[in-house]
């Protein structure tokens, strides 16, 4: 028989010991890994610190290349105002393209002060002026490039830049008859009449409250006979929506606008275009009534119509031409894609009259003639690429005057749009003027544009 005897073993209260100490180690292990103080925790935090760490670093590297840039640019001595020091250094640093607010800042401005919104995600280029009489100019993080526009008011641009629509009531004008009445008829009260001066034209029954102004600013020398040795400026007038017969801002133009092309434009219907056409119109008024100013491409459009672009060109290739073989639906829907922060500001084609609030800041000073830029701008019977020539650069603007003749949204009786500008070969002395206008019908392509960044207003 086997002895079982002197065999060895765990007793009960070993194994329970054992499980015991096993289970303190394994707290204390858990606490260590998970616990407050734990290694996940301190891992954490040390990806955090990282994370910060590198956030730092990246803005002393963008620091550093801001200021790289200030140099280059300042012993260069491209541009006006330029280098990083100055009032607008703060504002030229790479930080500014990421943040998500509007800046508003104080600049020089006559003989006093304007305040200037630099829109979210944008930054203070580095050859920008000092002054809004220099041009203030931005950039977004591809480019794009604007400058800014004072339109000074009192917080109401009626009678500036717009005139309120109104009803006008009335009775009609009696018909005269010279032929003696042969008949005894009871006498019958003359028809009422009643015109809404803000409906549209066409048959949306669209209507807007305010409309362009009606003085047009001088410098019309459209029709002029070239016999004439001297200027002669011809009076111009805008009138009201719904007027097929003159010059106006907002309106449709009949003969042309169809729901296929207002789709083209970035519309959903005709209906639609004109609702929208209102609204961003009041909307304009309202934005420049609240910050006093807009924006404008310091070039004009060029690229592609899918890739718009507002840039100095520096390849000579087409892309770094105007867009002129586009009409002026693709061209209203380019001018749409530019805006870095659609939240805080709008990127579109120009009004009519903003391209002559354009031309009085520019007059501003005595410098720039707007009746007579050939001084200024391209009239050198070649189409040149944007930004090119330091000579056709006014208040930091670039061939706004000659070049290429620019597509307005101002719509001229019911078969055009306004084009301004006119283009680099004009006809003869009386059409080189910045200031000048003609028309085109939207279909043609044969101009290009220059789009505004409008803020959107907040009261």
């Amino acid at each position: 028989m086997k002895s079982y005897k002197k065999q060895k073993g765990i007793t009960l209260v070993a194994l329970v010991v054992t499980i015991v100490i096993l289970l303190i180690l394994a707290g204390v292990s858990l606490n260590l890994v998970l616990g407050e103080n734990g290694l996940i925790r301190k891992a954490d935090e040390g990806r955090i610190n990282y994370t910060n760490a590198s956030e730092e670093e990246r803005g002393l590297l963008n620091d550093l290349s801001d200021a790289l840039d200030a140099y280059a640019s300042g012993s260069s001595g491209s541009g006006s105002g330029g280098g990083e020091e100055g009032p607008l250094a703060e504002y030229k640093q790479n930080s500014m393209l990421q943040s998500t607010t509007n800046t508003t800042i104080q600049v020089s401005y006559g003989q006093g002060t304007t305040p200037v919104t630099i829109p979210a995600k944008y930054k203070v280029a580095s050859d920008s002026g000092n002054t809004a009489d220099e041009g203030i100019v931005i950039v977004d993080s591809v480019g794009n490039e604007w400058v800014w526009v004072p339109v000074p008011n009192n917080g109401s641009l009626e009678g500036i830049l717009y005139t309120a629509a109104e009803i006008i009531e009335g009775t009609s004008e009696p018909e005269t008859n010279d032929e003696p009445e042969t008949i005894d008829e009871p006498e019958t009260l003359d028809e009422p009449v009643s015109i809404n001066t803000g409906l549209l034209s066409g048959e949306t029954g669209v209507i807007t409250s305010k409309y362009s102004k009606s003085e047009i600013i001088t410098g019309e020398f459209i029709n002029a006979p070239d016999s004439i040795d001297t200027p002669i400026l011809y009076s111009l007038s805008r009138s009201h929506p719904g007027d097929i017969t003159n010059w106006r801002e907002p309106d449709l133009v009949t003969s042309y606008d169809t729901d296929e092309r207002a789709v083209t434009a970035g519309f959903t219907n005709l209906t639609n275009m004109a609702e929208t056409l209102v609204s961003e119109y009041s909307q304009m008024i309202a934005s420049i009534e609240q910050y006093k100013g807009f924006w404008i491409g310091r070039y004009e459009l060029s690229g592609t119509v899918s890739s718009p672009k507002v840039k100095k060109g520096t390849t000579g290739v087409n892309e770094d031409l105007p867009i002129r073989y586009e009409n002026w639906y693709s061209l209203h829907k380019a001018c749409k894609s530019l805006s870095a922060d659609t939240t805080k500001a709008s990127s579109r084609m120009i009004w009519g009259c903003l391209w002559d609030a354009t031309c009085n800041y520019i007059a501003e000073g005595g410098t720039y003639s707007i009746t007579d830029s050939t001084s200024w701008g391209n009239y050198s019977n070649t189409v040149a690429v944007t930004g090119s020539n330091e000579n056709w650069k006014a208040k930091n603007i670039y061939d706004l005057a000659g070049n290429v003749s620019e597509s307005t949204q101002e719509a001229i009786k019911d078969y055009g749009r306004v084009i301004r500008g006119i283009n680099y070969g004009g006809i003869n002395q009386y059409l080189y003027t910045v200031a000048g206008r003609s028309r085109t019908n939207p279909t043609s392509m044969i101009n290009s544009t220059r789009p505004t960044l409008i803020l959107l207003p907040t009261e």
